[in-house]
């Protein structure tokens, strides 16, 4: 039997109880008021943003327990059945259908057919009621926004990093930076008649990252949540996922802003824009202020280990970003997908240790520490050398990324 044909559960659909009471108290307010919302009391709110690239398999919508804590992620087939189940009983039938309709088409043309899913944040607040007049951005909205961001960024660098095509998934809006544009070439013979192409511009662009309708990715939620957890990701997704902070604030801070500037980044249709985005993201866990590229590629190497780094090649990729913004020099595939790798592999390792340290400033004081110390290992004896191993508090060498590994012929 199809699922959307099945009863709905009401211990599975959702935890109900306290939102469907805040959504009474929602509608009686707005019945008083000639504005369609004004809540005079903070309520908990549940906002959506489309997702393409992974199907959910969920009988039912999981907001009762949602998988990252605060955001959940549910299948775009349920979203009829959490209106009709939420809103059906406070609206006329024909007001319902409107609203339905709405949702259905308040999508750029083409794009409700890309994505499969919905992140599903839960926020606490007021809507601001005067946005309709002003047309100011809703902080509730916006913080929802920047939560489904880092949820999203978390998402597609998991499915970057296991996977071997470069494919992945993102957040609906991000599939407009992804897509190359199609040109028209209009040629004049010498007889006067004209002929036209239309073809994709691919010289220096990527194909889009984010997995269609056709090859996206099929798990519950559950399976979701239990994948996430393997493959180096495991600090990296708690740190990301969890609603309260785990590290140090300046640690925390820099883990999101290096996550959300690389997804960004693989996502992009551009290769210098890849690599850039790359390489700034390295900087934003990295650096203080003003470092020298030399001290960066410094820290890389001790983050991740000198055989690591030979096979993501640093040293090029440091040198194709100089080229390209001194030089104008153009940035091939190669390079771009190497310092995706980079950066994503000292995001990972970064937030292995980030626990261990009581902020940022303390995890670049120990890798220049074990870079300075590295230097002059050999003058040490035995137990010495003994003693400064000891001293490592991470482990280095992960393994390659599928992705960046090329099929053999």
């Amino acid at each position: 039997m199809d699922n959307e044909s099945q009863e709905e559960s009401p211990d599975e659909f959702m935890d109900s109880k306290t939102w469907e009471e805040s959504l009474d108290k929602w509608m009686q307010d707005s019945e008083s008021d000639d504005q369609h919302v004004l809540v005079r009391k903070p309520i908990s709110w549940w906002i959506f943003f489309p997702f393409a690239g992974l199907s959910i398999t969920d009988q039912y919508p999981e907001l009762a327990k949602p998988v990252f804590g605060d955001v959940a992620i549910i299948s775009k087939k349920h979203m009829e059945s959490v209106l009709r189940r939420s809103l059906s009983k406070h609206m006329p039938k024909e007001n319902f259908e409107q609203l339905m309709e709405w949702v259905q088409n308040s999508f750029v043309e083409g794009v409700q057919e890309v994505f499969q899913s919905y992140l599903a944040v839960r926020q606490t607040g007021i809507l601001d009621s005067d946005n309709e007049t002003t047309h100011k951005p809703d902080k509730l909205a916006l913080e929802a926004k920047k939560r489904a961001s880092e949820i999203s960024s978390l998402l597609t660098l998991f499915f970057l990093a296991n996977g071997t095509s470069g494919e992945t998934c993102g957040l609906v809006e991000q599939i407009q930076i992804a897509m190359p544009q199609n040109i028209t070439i209009l040629g004049a013979d010498y007889g006067g008649s004209f002929k036209f192409s239309n073809y994709p511009l691919n010289h220096s662009l990527a194909s889009s990252p984010i997995l269609d309708s056709e090859s996206s990715l099929h798990m519950s939620s559950q399976e979701l949540s239990n994948i996430l957890t393997q493959n180096g990701f495991d600090n990296f997704y708690q740190i990301m996922s969890s609603p309260k902070r785990l590290v140090p604030k300046s640690s925390h801070n820099s883990i999101v802003q290096s996550s959300l500037r690389l997804s960004e980044s693989v996502l992009s249709a551009n290769f210098s824009t890849r690599l850039l985005g790359a390489i700034t993201a390295i900087e934003i866990l990295l650096t203080k202020e003003i470092t020298p590229f030399k001290v960066t590629k410094h820290r890389v190497k001790t983050l991740l280990g000198e055989s690591l780094c030979t096979q993501y090649k640093l040293e090029n990729v440091f040198t194709t970003r100089n080229n390209y913004v001194h030089d104008g020099k153009e940035i091939e595939e190669d390079m771009s997908t190497k310092a995706i790798a980079l950066a994503l592999a000292c995001i990972l390792s970064y937030s292995d240790i980030a626990h261990l340290f009581s902020s940022k400033d303390n995890i670049l004081a120990y890798l220049d520490f074990i870079s300075t110390s590295e230097e002059i290992v050999s003058e040490w004896n035995q137990q010495e050398q003994q003693s400064f191993q000891n001293l490592l508090r991470h482990a280095q060498n992960r393994q390659l990324f599928p992705f960046v590994i090329k099929p053999t012929q």
